[in-house]
C-alpha cells in the first residue's frame, strides 16, 4: 500500500470559506475543495500547507491552526496496491493577498459551512473538505 500525505486548509473570511474548483484536466474534474495538496519529502506539514495555498490561490497565510487529521484507504486498479492517504487539516483566518488561481483550478467561491455541507460529498465537493467540519 502506498502512503500519500496531504494538507488541506480551510481559509475563513467574514464567516465564509474559500473553495476552489478543480480543472477539467486534473483528477476529480469540476470538484470543489479547500486549497491544499501533497507534502513533499522532508517538508514540514505547516510549510506544505502554506506553499500549496500560495501555489493554488495566491494567498499568503500568516497564522495557521492545526485541526487534526483524517485518513482514507482506496484501491488503485492499475497497480497491485492501494493508497493510504492521511489528510492534515488546517484552519486560517489570518492571510493576505488577492486570489490568483493556478492552472489546477478554474474558479473560486466564498461559501458558508452550511452551503458546503449541502453539497454532495464526493460528487460536488471533496470528501476532505466535508471531513474538516467534523474536526472544526
Amino acid at each position: 500500500m502506498k502512503l500519500k500525505v496531504i494538507t488541506s486548509v480551510a481559509i475563513e473570511k467574514d464567516g465564509k470559506f474559500l473553495i476552489l474548483k478543480r480543472s477539467s484536466y486534473d483528477t476529480l474534474p469540476g470538484m470543489w475543495e479547500f486549497p491544499g495538496g501533497k507534502v513533499k519529502a522532508g517538508e514540514k506539514l505547516i510549510d506544505s500547507a502554506k506553499r500549496e495555498v500560495i501555489e493554488e490561490s495566491g494567498l499568503t497565510l500568516n497564522k495557521l491552526i492545526y485541526k487534526g487529521y483524517s485518513e482514507r484507504f482506496s484501491e488503485d486498479r492499475s497497480v497491485q496496491t492501494g493508497y493510504h492517504t492521511i489528510i492534515h487539516h488546517f484552519y486560517c483566518k489570518d492571510f493576505r493577498g488577492k486570489i490568483k488561481l493556478s492552472k489546477e483550478h478554474t474558479d473560486f467561491r466564498w461559501v458558508t459551512k452550511e452551503e458546503i455541507l449541502k453539497m454532495k460529498a464526493g460528487k460536488e465537493i471533496g470528501n476532505d473538505t466535508v471531513e474538516f467540519f467534523k474536526l472544526y
